[in-house]
């Protein structure tokens, strides 16, 4: 669909023209075969018409611009105004390194600094936005998934100069790790009350009280498995991570499992101590918040450098972690100096479909 008509209707619009011109489409080239022997004038018209439709029901699909609709547009200017404030922390602690950048994230959206009321929840089930440069407003609403953390990252690196892409990949192996750290020395019935606020999806959290007697010993993150196997996962993906090219080097990072990832230079698949994941063209081409620069991104994603080393990945935590801890005062002030714009992006971004 062309920009300067998305630029004069709103989501609902928008989300009502992509689901009705695929069926559009379909019946124009149907009439098109019951007239073929009878007018093949009309015939070839309602022909053109369900290619047009086709044509841009295709396009609705692979450009998404969503964003440029009347209530998504709102939006766009205090999400980057958001991420332009979130960077003046990265500027004060003088955090130069993608991976520096991605520590310090981790540890603030995970404790909810980034989301309005301080908390945040990995939720499969909560509403959510997914127009693609507005992703990672879900994280600021409070609860969102894998791609929405990812996508935020993803913003934050470009905005601090950074060539950056959310990037979908496929595992056969996903899993999503809850950070239970905090609740050593807990007993049985304070651990069930933190799982049950902390996660909403019921078999996830069915999953996670089966692990309560480990946790009831020693405090450790839960690791809960959920293979995916048919096709338009295989084909689309089933996790998104944080893609960055930063001075000639390829960073892999997953700011959903505190984790990062080497790309092999034998099969070009990515690999860490537990899983391996393929990068998804076509998934990762609708969640990009950015098209062109995802096009140029990809090439360099399936390319091999050398990476930066564990030991200093660990290193980079362990000293991040030490600046967000002598900081506390810096990182309110971030939080309360934004909480009304986080409030305002929420409200918005939320009634986007």
């Amino acid at each position: 669909m062309h920009p300067k008509l998305v630029e004069k209707i709103d989501t609902d619009t928008y989300n009502k023209i992509a689901a009705t011109l695929p069926m559009f489409s379909y019946a124009t080239f149907l009439l098109g075969e019951f007239l073929i022997n009878k007018n093949v004038d009309a015939a070839c018209f309602n022909w053109a018409l369900s290619l047009i439709g086709f044509y841009n029901s295709f396009s609705l699909i692979l450009n998404n611009n969503k964003e440029l609709t009347m209530d998504a547009s709102e939006v766009v200017p205090l999400y980057k105004e958001f991420i332009h404030n979130y960077n003046k922390l990265n500027r004060t602690f003088n955090l130069n390194d993608p991976y520096e950048i991605y520590a310090l994230y981790y540890y603030l959206y995970r404790r909810g600094y980034l989301s309005i009321n301080k908390d945040f929840r990995y939720d499969v089930d909560a509403v959510s936005n997914n127009i693609a440069p507005l992703m990672g407003c879900n994280v600021l609403s409070g609860s969102g998934v894998c791609r929405h953390i990812s996508g935020l990252l993803s913003d934050i690196m470009n905005d601090y100069g950074m060539d950056s892409v959310n990037m979908s990949v496929y595992s056969s192996k996903y899993y999503v790790v809850f950070d239970t750290s905090c609740l050593f020395g807990k007993d049985k019935e304070e651990l069930r009350e933190w799982l049950d606020e902390s996660i909403i999806n019921k078999d996830v959290f069915f999953k996670a009280l089966a692990e309560i007697d480990y946790l009831e010993k020693k405090a450790r993150p839960i690791i809960l498995t959920e293979p995916n196997m048919n096709l338009s996962t295989r084909l689309g993906g089933n996790h998104a991570i944080t893609y960055v090219n930063y001075k000639d080097r390829n960073y892999y990072l997953d700011p959903t499992n505190k984790t990062s990832y080497r790309m092999s230079p034998k099969d070009h698949c990515l690999y860490n101590d537990t899983d391996r994941l393929k990068i998804r063209p076509f998934g990762a081409r609708l969640i990009a918040s950015d098209k062109k620069k995802y096009k140029e991104l990809y090439k360099k994603a399936n390319e091999w450098t050398p990476s930066i080393g564990v030991s200093k990945e660990d290193d980079i935590m362990f000293r991040v972690y030490d600046i967000f801890r002598k900081n506390m005062d810096i990182i309110n002030n971030f939080y309360f100096d934004n909480r009304e714009l986080k409030e305002e992006i929420a409200y918005k971004s939320l009634k986007l479909k």
